[in-house]
């Protein structure tokens, strides 16, 4: 069975209507048989993310969040996936991140540690 990972900040404007947006992209999985794990607001944190991306079989991975060159942010922008610390765990994963700037240096070493990333 594929399995998505979502999060979806709540914290500002930005992370709020990024959140909402995301809920057709939850609802479309759904209707495929997709199981999604939904971490929503204050459940987007970096212990939640790294417990299910290293016990579950998630195929995909959606992060919705600010960003900065070598992180990816969750709720109230705690750092979620950091460049050097903890990218190894989206190796053979598909990932899409809406978070501004991190394609330009954790995008890539996500790519090194065998993500299959989309730098948009």
């Amino acid at each position: 069975m594929t399995e998505m990972l979502i999060t979806r900040p709540e914290h500002d404007d930005t992370t709020h209507y990024l959140s909402n947006w995301s809920k057709e992209t939850i609802g479309v999985a759904e209707n495929k048989n997709i199981k999604v794990f939904d971490l929503n607001r204050e459940k987007a944190t970096r212990k939640n993310v790294e417990s299910k991306l290293s016990r579950m079989s998630c195929n995909l991975v959606y992060f919705n969040g600010h960003g900065g060159f070598n992180v990816i942010g969750g709720h109230n922008n705690e750092p979620l996936i950091i460049c050097g610390e903890n990218e190894r765990l989206l190796k053979s994963k598909v990932v899409y991140a809406i978070s501004c700037k991190s394609a330009k240096e954790l995008g890539l070493k996500s790519v090194e540690a065998g993500a299959n990333t989309k730098i948009l």
